[in-house]
């Protein structure tokens, strides 16, 4: 597995909106981990997921076990995959 830092990004705006439509284009391009998700600047993913899912977005988790950078395994880390989109306002992210 690659190092999370790897997807670290430098925004301007990080704002929960932000977040969420950080968390959203992650996850449409493929799914991805809790440590991933916080190395692209989400502070606490698993409640900007739960926002997206309260606007309609079906996002399956699932826990895994994964080796950080430093080589220490993690048990049960969340694992996030976008299953579906809502059928209306499908581009727009909730609290944008």
């Amino acid at each position: 597995m690659t190092s999370p830092t790897r997807e670290r990004t430098k925004r301007s705006d990080n704002s929960l909106a932000a977040q969420r439509a950080t968390v959203l284009s992650m996850l449409r391009n493929a799914p991805r981990d809790t440590y991933r998700l916080r190395a692209a600047g989400i502070s606490h993913p698993a409640a900007r997921v739960r926002e997206l899912i309260a606007h309609g977005y079906r996002i399956e988790s699932s826990r895994i076990t994964i080796a950080d950078e430093f080589g220490f395994l993690h048990r049960g880390v969340a694992y996030y995959a976008l299953a579906s989109e809502p059928t209306t306002n499908s581009n727009v992210p909730y609290g944008c």
